[in-house]
């Protein structure tokens, strides 16, 4: 989709910031431009208009031969970046944001959304300059567009629908796990905060369910992460029952109060157990026996035979729709049924080995490259 920005029903610098106004605008920012992934791709929303363009500074120095104090002095009038507006005689307009490289990942992405909200918002119709700037505009105006544009760049780099979601699914949210997620500064990450406090006391926290269905899935590596105490497995999935792996029920979900502990300090202890690729309705891409990479629309390999679905075996599983003789659909990896517990297809038809034999194989390699790795050490790489 490649869209151009559109005029403006204004014509003058409001003396007030419009934040209902940036708030429609992240959301359809959102659900039309984005896609559905997290943390927020920028880039992505860019290229859905064809009058803009993103580059960094290092890239305008080479192409355009000048030094970085030009860039700041004379284009951006900024350290961090700034939205440039080119217009040609025929009153054409083009934009190109411009962004400092070597600064940290965090503050680079509120730069740039900061940039694409004076675009978006369509900051530079209500200006004659190139360039919003401090010494362009009075105080009050430079102000109202600075507000607007920072408002934009924290509700889509964070948008608080998924904040909501994600504290009633996942527990208390600190500072670190929205930079953590959403990759911001901190920063943006308590100033978003302080803003879900205020708007919590004036019981102002509306669901946007549409935003919440877009990005859910992508959540879930972060908010549904699983670990299985008796085959020490790690999985994604929500409100699972027993292991996918081993079948077990011994599970424990990574809420926010131990996710950091879990990733710096346990994590290195699980498995991630291997499966077969699938797609969305839980149908091997590749067969698994023949290697035919184009199954037929049903659900057997029209090559070798082989039933290409991963489902729980249980006719009588709590997901299963009680009709063709299985249960749930399942990952590609699931040797037991998440709801109930039962075998799947894959491991019934020996698509997958059993949890037990990767794990000892897994662990015997382990051994045989520690093994491997003593017999390497010499009287120079002893520290005495």
């Amino acid at each position: 989709m490649i869209e151009t920005m559109t005029l403006t029903k204004y014509n003058t610098i409001p003396k007030h910031p419009r934040y209902g106004l940036t708030r429609s605008m992240v959301a359809e920012t959102l659900l039309k431009y984005a896609d559905n992934k997290i943390p927020i791709n920028l880039t992505n929303i860019i290229k859905c208009f064809n009058n803009i363009e993103l580059r960094c500074y290092s890239w305008y120095q080479r192409v355009m031969q000048v030094d970085k104090n030009y860039i700041i002095e004379k284009l951006t009038k900024s350290e961090d970046g700034g939205l440039l507006k080119i217009s040609d005689d025929l009153g054409n307009e083009e934009y190109m944001i411009l962004y400092e490289n070597l600064k940290p990942l965090g503050r680079k992405r509120f730069t740039i959304a900061h940039e694409l909200g004076h675009y978006l918002l369509k900051h530079h119709q209500l200006i004659e300059n190139t360039v919003i700037s401090r010494g362009e505009l009075s105080d009050n105006e430079y102000d109202v567009l600075e507000k607007e544009a920072n408002y934009f760049a924290r509700m889509l780099l964070v948008p608080l629908p998924l904040i909501i979601y994600i504290a009633k699914k996942w527990g208390p949210i600190s500072e670190e796990h929205l930079m953590d997620i959403f990759k911001i500064s901190h920063a943006v990450s308590s100033n978003v905060i302080s803003h879900i406090i205020k708007l919590q006391r004036r019981g102002f926290l509306l669901i946007n369910e549409s935003i919440v269905d877009k990005y859910k899935n992508s959540l879930n590596r972060f908010i549904n992460i699983n670990i299985c105490n008796n085959c020490h497995s790690e999985f994604v999935f929500d409100n699972p029952s027993y292991c996918p792996i081993c079948g077990s029920n011994k599970i424990i979900h990574i809420k926010s109060i131990n996710y950091f502990p879990y990733l710096e300090y346990e994590r290195s202890n699980y498995m991630i157990y291997s499966g077969i690729e699938v797609n969305e309705n839980s149908k091997a891409i590749v067969c698994p026996v023949c290697g035919n990479e184009e199954p037929s629309e049903g659900e057997y390999c029209p090559i070798c035979g082989e039933y290409l679905v991963n489902r729980c075996t249980n006719h009588a599983c709590p997901k299963g729709e009680n009709q063709d003789g299985f249960g749930a659909f399942l990952p590609g990896n699931a040797r037991y049924c998440t709801y109930c517990g039962c075998p799947s297809t894959f491991l019934t038809n020996k698509l997958l080995v059993p949890w037990q034999v990767e794990k000892q194989e897994l662990e015997a390699n382990e051994y045989k490259a520690e093994a491997a790795l003593s017999f390497e050490i010499n009287d120079d790489d002893i520290p005495f």
